[in-house]
């Protein structure tokens, strides 16, 4: 009777509740947690509470399944839960015309922390050389599930790098994360370790779970300290089939020395000066090493390795324009070629290029192939009527650095001098054309071209060459080419230069028919065709079969929905000295090759990348940037700029879209301007030791006159007696230390 009296109220509330609580209104059941996360093995109970009459609710599950029963409140419980994929739901009947029960699943997150976590270095054993690259492997066993696993690095208490997974399987799994490293000699006894931490969220135990691995402690040998041996000069770049000569030096007494090498080894020797020489050097991928034994306890002997650079500057460098001979139209966009052939090693060659001295571009190329190869680069251009008669040049530079020749060698290809048509002599033809059938009837024009027949020919074959399709129609466009976003409008006139027979506009939007005027226009209001090829066509000899068509180029371009940087790869804090990948995505733009993505640090221009594809429709792109930040750039703003460069008929300034600017965190180590400076003793001098460094550094002084420690970056002179104060700056990167030298007034 209170169900049926309190009906309209009952059901409001139900409404009210569907409205309310989304999936709730399903089933009208309230769990007395929401979802569950449990360690595996361990006990869970979760409450099912019907919020509505009902004919028999229940739990169903693989483990602790309640049956079907009458009472209002039902527990699921496991005391040692150990199916990893188990998915209990409550069910209810509440409503006799449903044929199913309804069912409200109860989310479960099953857990289990690693059964070990360890550090190793991958690829070696033993000290590392200081500036080599390692790659430091985290090995998680046993852990799920794995898509909440973060794997931490750590060097002392520095966060270094973080890893998270992806994958969604519910069971134990074995992963493994890896880091790359480059020590240096401040980095000798520093001691790295992987913290693998499972993040179950708000439910899930607080803090989160965390397995560390034992330290694995860094032995870090200086270049020098690797081997007692000194190299003149420390690195050789030498010209293929060119001579060279270096001395090993030892600086230790030794069992013997000598020099490794597939030319000009120099055997075992008690001597402590022993010089490698070829007068011929021919092998591309030479790897001498000077090798000495000082420690009879050591199985072999230390060796240092020759880093050696052959170079060939290259036979011959070209540049052409792809795919197209003859003059270049104003407007029109072209691909000029550089071909440098025979040249190595390439990951040091940079081609330029040059309009007149003018330097427009430059390619660099990455591949560390040390033996001769072919390369070719390519620059996209958009000649003008001020270009015509332009010089265009690519030059083969070989930056080899210091050690290199000075300047770097290089090689300039022959000019291309650049034949652009303004128009004038196709209005020229134009003109005489019209004139010629305008005043001269056909039988005495036909006199006219048998009669001068020969300079007719001569004329048009120049013609021809000159102005490309414009000669072969006798029409004019009002513009020779369009532009125009995706969505606008477009208008563009076709003019009869000739007496004709009917002309039209040929269009999958805004086609004209057949006409005897003499202008006809395109238009289309709402332009929404990406491959769009309009033409205009024109009957004006009856002895062609068919009309004479004039194409009118057209791009249809659409500005980035979205440009975003990021670090490849990276989260955290940069590293002072290490290299880095910036990226760059750019998103629905078209058409990409107008394209240029350009990378700004601040308001510097760093560098731009253009695309060589032709599809016209809008697609996702992404550019890359190397980066090796320094402590200067700590705070930099990184930015990366998408800017489509349509030509004089498109939009100026081009259109662009700017990413939000990525702030660059670069952790780097104290580095005082100067080891030494004397004070004065006096009442307003301090020592100061204050220098930059990130993370903060901590202040350590140090002196036989010192009668407390402080670990404040200042001293006043005046509490202080004559001599020397050493003060140290740290943070976790490295080590710094500053000499004062503290003198009376008096100079003593």
């Amino acid at each position: 009777m209170l169900q049926h009296f309190f009906g309209f109220v009952y059901l409001s509330a139900v409404s009210q509740l569907v409205s309310l609580t989304g999936t709730q209104a399903k089933c009208p059941v309230q769990f007395s947690q929401k979802s569950v996360v449990v360690e595996y093995g361990g006990s869970v109970a979760v409450n099912c509470t019907a919020i509505a009459p009902h004919y028999g609710m229940g739990w169903e599950a693989s483990e602790g399944g309640v049956d079907k029963t009458s009472a209002s409140v039902i527990t699921w419980s496991v005391s040692d839960l150990t199916e990893w994929e188990i998915e209990p739901f409550c069910y209810i009947n509440y409503d006799r015309s449903h044929a199913k029960p309804c069912e409200e699943k109860l989310p479960v997150t099953i857990y289990k922390t690693p059964g070990s976590v360890s550090i190793s270095i991958v690829k070696h054993r033993g000290p590392m050389m200081e500036r080599n690259q390692y790659q430091l492997q985290c090995d998680v066993t046993d852990v799920a599930p794995v898509q909440y696993l973060t794997v931490k690095w750590y060097k002392g208490q520095t966060l270094l790098d973080q890893t998270t997974f992806t994958d969604t399987i519910k069971t134990p799994v074995n992963e493994t994360a890896t880091i790359l490293i480059r020590p240096d000699r401040a980095d000798d006894g520093a001691q790295y370790r992987c913290e693998a931490e499972l993040d179950l969220g708000a439910e899930g135990p607080q803090p989160p779970p965390t397995v560390t691995s034992q330290p694995l402690s860094a032995e870090v040998y200086c270049t020098q300290a690797g081997c007692p041996v000194q190299l003149n000069p420390k690195s050789v770049v030498v010209e293929y089939g060119g001579s060279v000569a270096v001395t090993c030096t030892a600086s230790v007494p030794h069992y013997g020395m000598g020099w490794e090498a597939s030319e000009g080894g120099v055997d075992k020797t008690s001597a402590s000066v022993i010089t490698w020489s070829v007068s011929d050097l021919i092998e591309w991928e030479i790897e001498p090493f000077c090798y000495i034994n000082y420690d009879k306890s050591q199985a072999k002997p230390c060796e240092e390795k020759l880093p050696v650079t052959i170079y060939k500057t290259p036979d011959s460098v070209s540049i052409s324009i792809v795919n197209h001979s003859g003059p270049m139209m104003e407007g029109n966009q072209y691909q000029l070629q550089c071909d440098v052939h025979d040249v190595s090693p390439v990951q040091y060659l940079t081609v330029k290029w040059y309009k007149g001295q003018t330097l427009l571009d430059q390619t660099t190329f990455t591949d560390t192939i040390k033996t001769p190869v072919n390369e070719t680069a390519t620059l996209l251009i958009r000649p003008d009527r001020a270009d015509n008669g332009a010089q265009y040049r690519c030059e083969a530079e070989l930056k080899l650095g210091a050690e290199g020749p000075q300047p770097p060698p290089t090689v300039t290809s022959q000019p291309l001098s650049a034949e652009d048509l303004s128009g004038k002599d196709v209005q020229l033809w134009v003109y005489l054309q019209h004139f010629l059938f305008n005043c001269f009837s056909l039988r005495l024009l036909n006199m006219l071209q048998h009669f001068l027949g020969f300079v007719y020919l001569s004329a048009v074959s120049q013609l021809g060459s000159l102005t490309g399709t414009q000669a072969e129609c006798p029409v004019q466009f009002s513009q020779k080419s369009v532009v125009v976003e995706y969505g606008g409008s477009v208008e563009v006139n076709c003019t009869a230069t000739v007496q004709h027979f009917g002309m039209g506009w040929e269009a999958s939007e805004g086609g004209v028919d057949k006409t005897s005027a003499s202008v006809i226009t395109w238009s289309v209001s709402d332009l929404t065709e990406w491959e769009i090829e309009p033409f205009c066509y024109i009957n004006y000899d009856k002895s062609h079969d068919k009309p004479c068509v004039e194409e009118l180029p057209v791009t249809v371009y659409k500005t980035p929905d979205s440009v975003s940087i990021s670090i490849v790869k990276h989260r955290g804090p940069m590293m002072e000295g290490n290299q880095y990948e910036l990226q760059c995505d750019v998103h629905d733009v078209a058409p990409v090759q107008y394209l240029t993505v350009k990378w700004y640090k601040g308001q510097t221009l760093l560098d731009q990348t253009t695309f060589t594809d032709t599809i016209k429709t809008p697609v996702n792109e992404m550019a890359t940037l190397l980066i090796r930040p320094e402590r200067a750039d700590d705070g930099a703003q990184y930015t990366c700029e998408a800017e489509l460069d349509l030509g004089a008929e498109g939009s100026q300034p081009p259109p662009t879209v700017t990413s939000q600017p990525l702030s660059a965190e670069v952790y780097y180590k104290p580095k005082h301007s100067n080891s030494t400076e004397t004070i004065i003793k006096d009442d307003t001098v301090t020592l100061d030791c204050t220098v930059k460094a990130n993370p903060a550094p901590t202040y350590t002084w140090d002196s036989e006159q010192l009668k407390e420690k402080s670990s404040s970056s200042k001293l006043p002179s005046s509490t202080l007696s004559p001599g020397k104060y050493t003060c140290t700056a740290e943070n976790s990167l490295g080590s710094n230390s500053k000499v004062f030298i503290v003198k009376s007034t008096g100079g003593l």
